[in-house]
C-alpha cells in the first residue's frame, strides 16, 4: 500500500510539466505566438476574402518579428516584418491575465487566458482605418 501511495505521489509531483507553469518573473508576452483571421474588401465592386496568418515572435530584449502569410486567389504571399515591444507597466504584475503594451509604438491591451497559452489583443487608437479597436486573438506555440 506504502508504494502505491509513493507511486501516486511522484506520478502528481511529475506530471505538471514546466510549460504549466507561468514564470513569475518572466513577461507572458514573451514567445511565439501564432493566429488566422480573413478580410474582406471591395474591389472595383467585387467583394473579395484575404486569408491571414500571422506568426509573431517576441524576445525578451524588446525585440520581435512578424511574419504575415495572406492568402487570396490561391496564391500566398509571405512579408516578414522587424517589430518591438515594452509593457507599459512601471511594476508589472506578469502573473496578471490583463496587460497593457506598446506594440510598434501603438498602445495595446492584452488579456491572456488563464494559463497564459491565449492572448486577445486589441489595439485602439486612430489608425485603424475607422475603426476604434481592432483585436486579434493568438496562441502560443
Amino acid at each position: 500500500m506504502k508504494k502505491l501511495l509513493l507511486f501516486t505521489t511522484l506520478f502528481l509531483a511529475f506530471a505538471c510539466s514546466k510549460d504549466d507553469v507561468t514564470d513569475p518573473l518572466t513577461d507572458p508576452l514573451i514567445g511565439s505566438w501564432s493566429g488566422s483571421f480573413s478580410e474582406t474588401d471591395e474591389e472595383d465592386g467585387e467583394s473579395i476574402t484575404i486569408n491571414v496568418e500571422i506568426t509573431l515572435t517576441i524576445n525578451a530584449d524588446g525585440s520581435g518579428t512578424q511574419v504575415y502569410s495572406y492568402t487570396f486567389d490561391g496564391q500566398t504571399q509571405t512579408e516578414t516584418e522587424p517589430s518591438t515591444w515594452s509593457n507599459l507597466s512601471s511594476n508589472p504584475d506578469f502573473s496578471s491575465t490583463n496587460q497593457s503594451y506598446n506594440l510598434d509604438g501603438d498602445p495595446a491591451t492584452v488579456v491572456f487566458s488563464s494559463n497564459f497559452k491565449t492572448a486577445t489583443i486589441t489595439f485602439s487608437g486612430e489608425d485603424y482605418e475607422g475603426e476604434e479597436e481592432e483585436s486579434i486573438v493568438l496562441t502560443k506555440k
